[in-house]
């Protein structure tokens, strides 16, 4: 889902904090599913053997893995085995986090001393730019929190969508308290962090204004095939995602992964950046490196629906652009936001 920024900064702490809650409730929700029918992809064992009579068939899991299962499941005792018996603590997961991200879900401070111990970085991120910290205060693990402080941990860095660790901190909460009187000793008050989380889509929208006026080119890609309008979509920056539009950025361009700007969109919850590029034409029928739609990827339910629509009215009407129902700005955070779910064994 897109919240604009704008809107979501005039909103009562209490009401932002649960939004974005939601949000990243239902992009984790998403994410573990589609890791799991990966896995089952993937894994070459998946199909079934037919046995002789007698024979069992073994598996085996890396200690890796199992590392990370033991963790999930809070068994320390477990975790200091495999740890002994050679297991790399520095494995990421399968969503580019660290172990610590894991024990920040469940408050297990116990083995987050341990692993920053043995090096795994405080402030690593994983796809979605998402750290320990943001992970630890979502999830209300305030033991963990203090840990990841004392350890040097940033309360600064934002992830994918822009939002500090602060911002999914339900106030109230003890990890809430402890980050408000971490940064009051630090001297940074509120609306300093509303000014800096401000400012990246503000320096955007100036240097692709720049670039206009020197002539440069809106759809050159970087080493990795990716463009401003695909960064711009993945952060739900809409000024600068109209202004891209508006001087020729291709809407349907692929990186070196074949994700295109709608991808990106639907994946990281920008529903009104969805919308937008449908109506600029964008093709819900393109595939990314892993034969996945973009409705395939979607955040949400309702960004699910909606190019699910666009997909058919594609078939039907050819390239004419899909139009999308307005929808009321009192009503914006009621339909894009369905409840979801306690955010799943896995971030």
């Amino acid at each position: 889902m897109e919240i604009d920024q704008g809107l979501l900064e005039s909103l009562p702490l209490g009401q932002r904090q649960r939004l974005v809650r939601r949000m990243r409730g239902a992009q984790v929700r998403g994410y573990y599913e589609r890791e799991k029918a990966q896995q089952r992809q993937q894994d070459p064992d998946g199909a079934p053997r037919s046995l002789r009579p007698g024979q069992t068939l073994k598996v085996r899991f890396h200690l890796a893995d199992m590392l990370q299962d033991a963790i999930a499941r809070q068994d320390n005792k477990e975790a200091l085995q495999l740890l002994k018996e050679g297991a790399d603590p520095l494995t990421p997961t399968c969503s580019g986090g660290s172990l610590l991200h894991l024990c920040a879900r469940s408050d297990n401070a116990f083995m987050a001393e341990v692993l920053i111990d043995r090096g795994l970085g405080v402030d690593q991120q994983d796809e979605d730019f998402w750290t320990p910290m943001h992970v630890a205060c979502a999830c209300d693990s305030p033991d963990v929190v203090l840990l990841l402080l004392v350890a040097g941990a940033s309360v600064l860095l934002q992830d994918g969508s822009g939002n500090l660790p602060l911002d999914y901190a339900l106030e109230g909460t003890e990890s809430s308290s402890i980050l408000l009187t971490y940064l009051e000793e630090q001297g940074v008050d509120l609306a300093s962090l509303r000014q800096m989380k401000l400012q990246r889509p503000t320096r955007m929208l100036a240097d692709v204004t720049h670039l206009l006026a020197s002539g440069g080119d809106v759809n050159e890609k970087n080493e990795e095939g990716v463009t401003l309008l695909h960064m711009a979509c993945a952060s739900g920056y809409r000024e600068v995602v109209c202004l891209l539009l508006d001087h020729g950025g291709d809407v349907n361009v692929g990186d070196s992964l074949y994700w295109t700007p709608l991808h990106l969109a639907a994946k990281h919850g920008q529903t009104h950046l969805v919308k937008l590029l449908l109506g600029r034409q964008a093709n819900p029928h393109l595939l990314n490196c892993r034969e996945e739609k973009a409705s395939d990827i979607a955040a949400t339910e309702f960004i699910e629906e909606m190019l699910l629509k666009a997909e058919m009215a594609w078939e039907e009407n050819g390239k004419e652009p899909f139009c999308v129902p307005e929808l009321p700005q009192e009503e914006t955070y009621e339909e894009i936001l369905p409840e979801c779910p306690a955010l799943p064994s896995r971030l």
